[in-house]
């Protein structure tokens, strides 16, 4: 098929089975999350708190973030800040979008020393 010799009705059915394969068109992407806000984000493998500085999308970039080891009775940790290990990081936090399991604000103090 010489795609000079087309018609614009055959143009027209291969461009929208390109665009119902996903081939072809533009995906805008958007998301929830609360820049500005604190947050609470599991990820597949740790956890962490931080203030919601810019998200992208592929990444989500955490300010005052801290890597938290073990929260404890979750239920209590999310109601009340109850935290039982933190280790803050120095600098921002980037993680990957599609990494994150869940998102919960985070109604409390933003967590800044080792425990």
């Amino acid at each position: 098929m010489d795609i000079n010799s087309m018609t614009v009705r055959e143009l027209k059915e291969i461009a929208a089975i390109a665009q119902g394969l996903g081939g072809g068109c533009v995906v805008k992407k958007t998301h929830s999350i609360p820049v500005g806000d604190k947050v609470f984000v599991r990820t597949v493998t740790m956890s962490y708190t931080g203030r919601v500085a810019a998200v992208t999308d592929y990444d989500m970039v955490l300010e005052d973030a801290a890597w938290i080891p073990d929260t404890g009775r979750f239920a209590a940790f999310l109601a009340d800040g109850t935290l039982n290990e933190v280790e803050p990081f120095p600098a921002l936090a980037i993680l990957p979008l599609g990494a994150i399991v869940d998102i919960s604000p985070w109604n409390h103090e933003l967590p800044r020393q080792v425990k």
